[in-house]
């Protein structure tokens, strides 16, 4: 799979890459619980799969907007 990009001076170029495989597939789920207007606990994860990949992801965290 050939994808056009654009560097930052404007230099056009073709970047090459793989092909996703057909039974590839990503899920993912996330939870968002506010503890204050401030503060946000969070949990996510995602799975991507493909035939010869299988991959996770989990995050916890806490944000803190300002």
């Amino acid at each position: 799979r050939d994808t056009a990009v654009t560097a930052a001076d404007g230099t056009g170029f073709t970047a090459n890459g793989v092909a996703p495989g057909k039974s590839a597939y990503d899920f993912g789920a996330g939870l968002d619980i506010a503890a204050s207007d401030d503060f946000t606990f969070y949990a996510d994860y995602d799975r991507h799969s493909a035939s010869k990949l299988k991959a996770n992801t989990f995050s916890l965290g806490l944000r803190y907007t300002f």
